[in-house]
């Protein structure tokens, strides 16, 4: 049985450093290359005459990955590291976004019609989510064996830090592209990048050095053993439980505080590129020190910290009425979410013993799709029915009882940091 110190600490301190690389660059790498996909899929879809539905089946397609969620714990259980499953994994997942760009740049000379093209560009999206599934656990289970649990939150920060500058410049890249090149080939140089920059970085990961997992003690997936090591591991349990808390009652409301300043303030629509601008400012500034803090202070500590930050980042829009407030808001929610995000990556890796890693991650992947799939459903139901002032300021009531709450469910989780794997 691995010891409680995580196995990776026996690595030599080189090793761990170059692991640290190669960890931050897989997901520095694909923060990049996502941020020219982002650029180009609604302004692709809108060129192709997509109806609302059909747009909003991009959004469902995301529901394709639970059948591979359901089934990796029986294919990774096979395999002591996870780094090879998890590059060949990646090659169909991005590859259908490089195929659709291929068909893209060629539309023209091969004389496709939009119709045609819509279609393709559907089920290519669909087959990114189906091996979206696939890709889920073995990332989550080779982040754990390679960084062990002191250096999780820098690995969190740094990655946040690098990916987002990074991104920024990709994204510059990306307006430029779409302002100078034709319709559809534009968006086919993008899609084709967006598959070039990620997978290049699913490269890094073959180079770093994971702790085997010991698959001989590992449970039978989905058998009545795995469910009972996750079940009975209560501070996992509760773990999950505050997650589910955050995601449906805390969080949802950050996406909707720019459609508050659009909607009911009449900010022009230049202020989505100023709430970009402040996002990636924030998180430049505050990722990599809030994930130093957090391995210094501990997740366990931080986590329900970053609740009152959220009850802030709702109330002051609302309360004070004017753009700056809004700005505002969007800043302290983007702090909030970068700590949250760096807390619950933490516990998450830690907690589960390595060869419970597969069960457990699993149905923590499969709680976290269906959180968020509810969460903000249920924010935005409410701001139909109900005034944005008397949404946002639930949600910041919320919010603070969030803080006691988390402090009271996350006791019995372990304060000494060699308690985690």
């Amino acid at each position: 049985m691995a010891s409680r110190e995580n196995s990776t600490i026996g690595m030599p301190p080189r090793q761990l450093k170059l692991n640290m690389v190669f960890c931050i660059l897989l997901d520095t790498m694909f923060a990049t290359g996502w941020a020219d996909f982002q650029v180009a899929l609604q302004p692709l879809l809108v060129y192709l005459g997509a109806t609302n539905s059909q747009i909003g089946m991009i959004t469902a397609a995301s529901g394709a990955a639970l059948f591979g969620m359901v089934v990796s714990p029986w294919i990774t259980v096979h395999y002591r590291t996870k780094k090879g499953y998890l590059f060949v994994t990646n090659i169909p997942y991005l590859g259908a976004i490089g195929a659709a760009g291929v068909v893209l740049l060629l539309a023209k000379t091969w004389g496709l019609e939009n119709a045609w093209l819509l279609r393709f560009t559907l089920v290519m999206m669909l087959a990114h989510n189906f091996f979206a599934g696939f890709v889920a656990l073995p990332h989550q289970e080779y982040i754990a064996a390679c960084v062990p649990m002191a250096y999780r939150g820098r690995f969190s920060g740094l990655s946040a830090t690098t990916g987002g500058l990074l991104a920024i410049g990709s994204a510059s890249v990306a307006t430029w592209v779409l302002s100078n090149l034709s319709e559809p080939f534009c968006y086919g140089v993008l899609f084709v990048m967006t598959w070039f920059i990620c997978q290049s970085g699913y490269v890094s990961c073959l180079f770093a050095k994971e702790a085997p997992t010991p698959v001989e003690d590992c449970p039978k997936p989905w058998s009545r053993d795995m469910l009972r090591k996750t079940l009975h591991d209560k501070p996992y349990v509760r773990f999950i439980v505050y997650y589910v808390l955050i995601v449906v009652l805390g969080m949802p409301l950050v996406s909707f505080i720019n459609v508050y300043g659009l909607k009911e303030l009449g900010m022009p629509r230049a202020a989505s590129g100023h709430f970009m601008v402040i996002t990636q400012v924030v998180r430049l500034s505050l990722a990599a020190l809030i994930g130093f803090a957090t391995d210094r202070l501990g997740a366990k500590r931080l986590l329900p910290c970053w609740f009152p930050v959220f009850a802030v980042a709702a109330a002051v829009p609302v309360i004070f009425g004017t753009p700056i407030a809004v700005y505002a808001g969007v800043a302290l929610a983007t702090i909030a979410m970068t700590g949250w995000v760096t807390s619950t990556q933490v516990l998450a890796y830690g907690i589960p013993k390595p060869e419970n890693r597969a069960g457990h991650y699993t149905l923590y992947l499969i709680t976290m799709y269906g959180a968020f799939s509810v969460g903000p459903l249920t924010a935005g139901y409410a701001l139909d029915i109900l005034s944005y002032r008397v949404v946002f300021l639930a949600y910041a009531a919320i919010g603070v009882a969030m803080f006691p709450l988390g402090r009271m469910i996350l006791s019995k989780l372990p304060d000494n940091i060699k308690d985690y794997y």
